[in-house]
């Protein structure tokens, strides 16, 4: 079921910006630029769990091994690939 999730996953994350602009996610124009901190599959596992145990950030940076930023950043934008 994760590989089912993680295909319909992968086009957004891989073609999208990961910050908004204007309230708008924009198509990447190429692959130049810094990395992301995360791949797709930690993005999607990081909503998952997000969505299973409502639980506080301060968990899911322990479990991810992030930032409080970096957690709210990819949470916001994995929950926005839907």
């Amino acid at each position: 079921m994760f590989g089912e999730l993680k295909g319909r996953f992968e086009p957004t994350y891989s073609k999208y910006s990961l910050v908004p602009i204007r309230g708008k996610y924009v198509k990447l124009k190429d692959t130049s630029g810094r990395r992301r901190l995360i791949n797709r599959e930690d993005c999607l596992g990081l909503v998952l769990v997000w969505s299973r145990t409502r639980g506080s950030l301060a968990f899911l940076q322990f479990l991810f091994g992030l930032s409080r930023t970096g957690i709210e950043v990819y949470l916001r934008f994995g929950k926005g690939c839907w």
